[in-house]
C-alpha cells in the first residue's frame, strides 16, 4: 500500500451515513445521526495490509460507541496519526553484541496511534485519547527508583528496509548505534522515548525522523540524538504529525538493558 492513500485526508460523514476507516488491523466507525456522532473502534490481532474508507452497514457485535454531542454544521472528519503514550522498550529476537568502535544501524518498526478529530468553528478538533492501532503488553524498565512504566515491542530489528511488509499501521524508525567504549556492548532492549518522534509520509511507507545512540561505558547510559529534520529514506515526505516535545540536542539517559539486570517486568495483554 503506497503511504499516499488518502487515509489522512479529510472525509465527509453524511447526516444518516455510516462509514469505515480501516488502517491494518485497526477499524474506527463513525455512525451520524443529526447532531450526534456516533463513534466506536476495533483492533484485531492479524496483520492486516488493508487501509480504506468506506460506507458501511455492519458492526462488530457488542461494539461500544462513544457519543459525540456536536452542532449541526460538523460534516467532516479526520483522522492524525501519532506515537504511542508511553516510550517504547524495542526487544530484538535474539541479545545483541557490538564490538568497541563498531557501528550498526537498525529500523524499528512502531504501531501508530491515531487521533480522531472533527471539524467544528473553522478547525479540526483532536479527541485527547488516541486509539492504538496494536495491542502491546507493558514493561517496566530501569530500576525501581527511576524506571519507568512503557510498552514492550518484539521485533527482529531488521538492517534492510526490505524485509519488512508494508503495514498501513506501522512507521518506521531508523537508528544507529554506535560503540565507543572499549568494550562490548551486549544488550536485549531498547528504550526509545517516542515523544522525541515524528511522522512523515514517504513514497510507500510511513517514517519517523532518525535516532543517534553513542554508547560510551558499560553502564548502560547512551547519548541520543533524537534527529529534528526529514528521514532521508523518506526523501521529501510530508511532515503529518509533528513530536510531542522538541528534544534537546543530546540526551544523556539509560537506553540499553539486559533482562538479567531488570526482574520487574509486568506482562498484560501478552
Amino acid at each position: 500500500m503506497s503511504a499516499s492513500f488518502p487515509l489522512w485526508e479529510p472525509h465527509e460523514l453524511p447526516i444518516d451515513a455510516s462509514i469505515l476507516w480501516q488502517c491494518g488491523p485497526v477499524r474506527i466507525y463513525f455512525r451520524r445521526r443529526d447532531q450526534d456522532w456516533l463513534i466506536a473502534s476495533h483492533v484485531s490481532s492479524d496483520r492486516s495490509i488493508e487501509a480504506k474508507v468506506e460506507l458501511c452497514e455492519d458492526f462488530p457485535p457488542n461494539i461500544q460507541w462513544s457519543r459525540w454531542a456536536l452542532n449541526q454544521d460538523a460534516t467532516k472528519f479526520k483522522i492524525r496519526p501519532c506515537m504511542p503514550d508511553r516510550p517504547i522498550v524495542v526487544r530484538p529476537s535474539t541479545q545483541l553484541a557490538l564490538p568497541p568502535g563498531s557501528q550498526v544501524q537498525f529500523f524499528v518498526s512502531i504501531p501508530l496511534w491515531l487521533d480522531v478529530g472533527v471539524y467544528v468553528q473553522n478547525k479540526y478538533v483532536f479527541s485527547s485519547t488516541p486509539i492504538p492501532s496494536a495491542i502491546l503488553s507493558s514493561t517496566w524498565f530501569g530500576d525501581v527508583l527511576e524506571g519507568e512504566l512503557c510498552y514492550a515491542l518484539r521485533t527482529f530489528a531488521y538492517r534492510n528496509v526490505d524485509h519488512f511488509d508494508l503495514l498501513p499501521n506501522r512507521v518506521l524508525c531508523p537508528l544507529t548505534i554506535t560503540n565507543q567504549s572499549p568494550d562490548f556492548l551486549e544488550f536485549d532492549k531498547i528504550c526509545l522515548e517516542v515523544k522525541y518522534l515524528g511522522i512523515y509520509k514517504g513514497e510507500e511507507r510511513l517514517w519517523a525522523n532518525a535516532v543517534r545512540i553513542r554508547n560510551l561505558h558499560r553502564d548502560q547510559i547512551g547519548n541520543v540524538t533524537y534527529e529534528r529534520s526529514t528521514p532521508l529514506m523518506a526523501k521529501k515526505g510530508e511532515l503529518l504529525a509533528p513530536s510531542q516535545k522538541v528534544p534537546a540536542q543530546s540526551l544523556a539517559s539509560r537506553v540499553f538493558g539486559l533482562s538479567a539486570l531488570n526482574p520487574f517486568q509486568i506482562f498484560d495483554n501478552p
